[in-house]
């Protein structure tokens, strides 16, 4: 009989340990993120302090990337195109940063695709052998699209530095250079401890 109560005991110490890891995985304080959204509460817009405004885009291979949907982990967004001579220059320093901390931060690579095409970006990425995830932005029929409308984007380069829970932490319009670039992985690193 003591026997038995104490299994019992220790099965249901068991279950509660099973459902507390569980709980806390799902609610992002376990090591496992796969799946985790991020979460900023406040005002909505493409300023730094603010949540940056959700989107969904389609990969040159069709596949929808939705920003919020980031695995618990910081994001760069860099809006470009394959025309631009700014761009153009700091792609290599983008593509040798996604090499090193794509397990670590997310890389959205947003084509300005009203001033592109997907032919050609499709082309350009083949030539230049880069592989980070290049997201679409078609203009709707209003001649509309994420950058323009929800980011404020009028020229390019932009890339901004989002941390895990979905808050603008970075903003900067024009080329990044390496040391605009180490500044941005040093401001995504900390917001993650």
């Amino acid at each position: 009989m003591k026997e038995t109560r104490n299994w019992l005991i220790g099965v249901l110490i068991l279950v509660g340990v099973i459902i507390t890891v569980w709980y806390n995985v799902g609610q992002g304080k376990g090591l496992l993120t796969i799946g985790k959204q991020a979460t900023c509460e406040g005002k909505v817009g493409p300023y730094k302090d603010h949540c940056a405004p959700d989107f969904t885009l389609s990969t040159l291979d069709g596949k929808q990337i939705k920003l919020s949907d980031n695995n618990g982990k910081p994001t760069i967004l860099n809006f470009w195109a394959s025309w631009c001579g700014p761009c153009q220059k700091e792609m290599p320093l983008l593509q040798s940063l996604y090499q090193k901390y794509q397990s670590k931060i997310n890389f959205r690579m947003i084509n300005v695709t009203a001033q592109d095409d997907a032919e050609t970006v499709h082309q350009y990425i083949l030539d230049h052998r880069y592989t980070f995830p290049v997201l679409l932005d078609p203009p709707d029929e209003n001649y509309q699209s994420i950058s323009v409308t929800n980011y404020k984007v009028r020229a390019i380069p932009v890339t901004i530095g989002i941390s895990a829970e979905g808050k603008i932490l970075y903003k900067k319009a024009g080329e990044m250079t390496e040391r605009d670039l180490e500044s941005l992985i040093g401001i995504l690193e900390k917001s993650t401890r």
